[in-house]
């Protein structure tokens, strides 16, 4: 089923039958040369250089079958929250109005979220293309036949371990088998779903690694790492199942011919701007109890005034809009500069959190700071 949608006065088509099929008229198509996502989001911001919800990360809920302890949403004493499609469905209108065209979902679980199927089948519907984030241990027929009919972008499987006690010491569940996500992997990868396996790589699931990328491998899966850990919601610290950051920079930088030191001393002037990102351009977050967000990294931060996208969803984004605007493009008075641009952790978040002092080079107290 092919329709029809139009963003920032560039219109084109769409069959939501497909993974990520677009068809634009020819003058538009020229000006495309990967096809990327990321190619055709900033196409669109191109046009008007305004802020416009393009690209969206979805929490879904916050309800989980395993229980990692590194998880920043995950918390036992937390309330448990699935918001009914009835009570989202406006905030979905008005972010496609706005012109939403990625989404990615995640949880939690988001498999578990009881409107699971009829959510994304409406974001689909309406000309959405969705990526899931998912531990894919349940994986029911109602679902797999959901995909295979409406194929999403991606899948993304976070896969922590190869053995039953490695998933388990992980998760800290019982019921968890290895081989059954494994299993549903390839019934995915059968129905031509597009799938790509993850770990976020600390001090729990690092043993596995190896053993994880070669499945991958042996079976033509992509497979990425994550080096990153967020603080949990409720401000507990994480970082106990983290490597140093000093490691972690090191680790970043391990594909490439430079040494975090040489990256350091080697200064191009690639100084870092307020919102300088997709944040401050196309992307936000969206939290379980529908408060949006530039990213997921402002969860932490205290003074700055979130709204519920389902209360006032057009306040609620100009409010988001018009904060975004009015700092972007300032100096980071931070930072000076170097080859980690693109991977250090100053961003807007740092300057909202105030965690850094302004007399000190931020590269410097990431590489001497440890866990």
């Amino acid at each position: 089923m092919i329709i029809s949608r139009s963003i920032n006065k560039i219109d084109f088509d769409i069959d939501v039958y497909k993974a990520n099929e677009l068809y634009f008229d020819e003058c538009i198509a020229k000006k495309l040369t990967t096809y990327s996502c990321d190619e055709i989001t900033k196409l669109f911001y191109n046009e008007k250089q305004q802020y416009k919800i393009l690209d969206l990360q979805w929490e879904l809920t916050n309800i989980c079958n395993f229980n990692c302890p590194f998880c920043y949403i995950n918390i036992e004493a937390e309330p448990k929250v699935a918001l009914p499609f009835s009570a989202i469905k406006p905030a979905i209108d008005n972010l496609i109005d706005q012109g939403l065209l990625f989404c990615s979902l995640t949880g939690g679980e988001p498999l578990l979220h009881p409107n699971f199927i009829d959510i994304y089948k409406y974001l689909k519907k309406n000309g959405v293309l969705v990526t899931i984030y998912t531990n894919l241990s349940i994986l029911t027929d109602d679902i797999l036949e959901l995909f295979s009919e409406y194929q999403p972008l991606k899948v993304n499987v976070s896969i922590y371990g190869i053995s039953d006690e490695q998933m388990k010491n992980v998760t800290k569940q019982r019921n968890v088998h290895y081989n059954q996500v494994l299993q549903n992997v390839l019934k995915l990868k059968n129905a031509q779903v597009c799938i790509e396996c993850r770990t976020i790589v600390n001090k729990l699931t690092i043993g596995d690694i190896d053993k994880i990328e070669k499945w991958c491998s042996e079976n033509n899966i992509s497979y990425d790492c994550s080096y990153e850990l967020n603080e949990k919601y409720n401000g507990d610290n994480v970082l106990d199942y983290s490597f140093d950051k000093k490691q972690n920079m090191h680790l970043m930088l391990k594909s490439s011919n430079h040494s975090v030191d040489e990256s350091l001393n080697n200064r191009e002037k690639k100084v870092k701007k307020m919102f300088n990102c997709g944040a401050g351009k196309y992307s936000a977050f969206l939290s379980y109890n529908m408060e949006i967000r530039p990213c997921i990294e402002f969860y932490g931060v205290k003074n700055y005034n979130f709204k519920c996208i389902n209360r006032s969803e057009k306040d609620a984004i100009k409010s988001l809009s018009t904060k975004i605007e009015s700092v972007k493009g300032d100096l980071i008075a931070n930072c000076r500069g170097c080859d980690l641009f693109s991977n250090c952790g100053l961003c807007a978040v740092s300057v909202y959190k105030n965690t850094i002092e302004n007399n000190r080079n931020y590269c410097q107290l990431l590489l001497s700071s440890s866990t």
